[in-house]
């Protein structure tokens, strides 16, 4: 069963949350909210450098901005976008990765990060991978027909297969005007534009080797805005 995290803003009784859903399937199955009058990582992407693995739980420990820690889950993603690397195949100790904070630190526990790089709008989700156009599963057949006939049109850069990321009609895209749409993905763009792992790092798999640790720190690449949720 296929496993995603859809990080959007939600304003709720006069305030505005940072929603983190992770979804199975077409269901949700785990949710947090965090007001965003208190500061927060949730959904910033870095370049961290890999600390610590921890093959018994299928993760690594990585470092990021100013001597802050995460804890990186490997057991959902078979691909990460690295910008430095020790040689061979595995992930090592000192490696530098891209990582988006998906859950922020509770109590003991650090922050949770995932390699799946999004940005999420209302209608559009922008995802660091294979450069297609694709539908979410709660959109009727004749709207998903719809929707791709006008992703084709308007983002005919789509068709060549050379970018570094795909676009996904999102629940909310069935109500959205086509200009409303054309917007968007140029917001999006531009936040991706401002990325710069969205243009240079290439994807590796990542198997965890058992390397012991060695500490680092890197900076923020970007921060990430998001709007209203679907779910």
């Amino acid at each position: 069963m296929s496993k995603r995290v859809v990080i959007a803003h939600l304003p709720w009784a006069g305030k505005d949350y940072l929603v983190h859903t992770l979804v199975e399937g077409e269901r949700p199955v785990e949710l947090t909210a965090l007001c965003r009058e208190k500061e927060t990582l949730l959904g910033n992407i870095y370049v961290g450098r890999v600390e610590k693995l921890a093959p018994g739980i299928r993760g690594a420990f990585v470092s990021f901005a100013e001597q802050q820690s995460c804890f990186l889950d490997l057991s959902r993603v078979k691909e990460g976008y690295l910008l430095k690397k020790a040689p061979g195949t595995e992930l090592h100790v000192g490696d530098e990765i891209v990582v988006q904070i998906q859950r922020e630190a509770q109590k003991t526990k650090l922050p949770s990060a995932t390699a799946e790089l999004s940005l999420s709008g209302s209608a559009l989700a922008l995802y660091y991978g294979k450069p297609e156009i694709s539908c979410s599963g709660r959109l009727l057949p004749e709207q998903k027909k719809r929707l791709k006939e006008l992703g084709s049109r308007i983002f005919p850069e789509f068709s060549g297969g050379s970018l570094p990321f795909g676009v996904i009609f999102r629940t909310a895209s069935a109500d959205a005007s086509e200009e409303e749409i054309r917007q968007e993905y140029l917001e999006l763009s531009e936040t991706r534009a401002d990325c710069p792992v969205w243009n240079n790092a290439e994807p590796v798999l990542l198997p965890v080797s058992g390397v012991r640790c060695r500490a680092g720190a890197r900076q923020t690449v970007c921060t990430v805005s998001f709007r209203t949720c679907d779910r």
